[in-house]
């Protein structure tokens, strides 16, 4: 979807690699992009909190400043003492995982009890929350 919404909206995105949900697979992620792109982005997006902080310490180790010389954005989806002690604090889509587990459950009592059939959505409302990683334009 984030692919998709960012083509359709002109905005550029460069190779989509794909890691274990975990910080050493967003270490990887972060090398393997590096060495495989002729442009270094200036931004990276990742899934999950754990690959974002993963990333966070592949450039670390590659030398690389942020959000100077690139910048990282996270699907805010852990924890959020992580995210703002992380070094620098990530910035993050902040997604109400707690609140969307409520309404599956509310809506599975509902197709059980026969209220409701599918298909059928939700639109649950995601905020973003600047950090030192991405911090806002001015």
């Amino acid at each position: 979807s984030f692919v998709k919404t960012c083509r359709q909206l002109g905005i550029a995105v460069g190779p989509v690699i794909q890691r274990e949900n975990s910080m050493a697979g967003g270490c990887g992620a972060v090398s393997a992009l590096l060495e495989n792109s002729q442009d270094r982005p200036d931004c990276v997006f990742c899934a999950s909190d754990a690959l974002a902080l993963g990333a966070l310490r592949g450039l670390h180790q590659q030398g690389i400043s942020l959000p100077q010389a690139l910048k990282i954005i996270s699907v805010g989806n852990g924890d959020r003492e992580a995210q703002q002690y992380a070094w620098p604090s990530l910035s993050v889509v902040s997604v109400p995982m707690e609140e969307m587990a409520q309404e599956c459950f509310r809506l599975l009592l509902r197709l059980i009890a026969g209220e409701i059939r599918p298909p059928f959505g939700r639109r649950m409302e995601v905020r973003y929350l600047p950090g030192e990683s991405c911090p806002p334009v001015e």
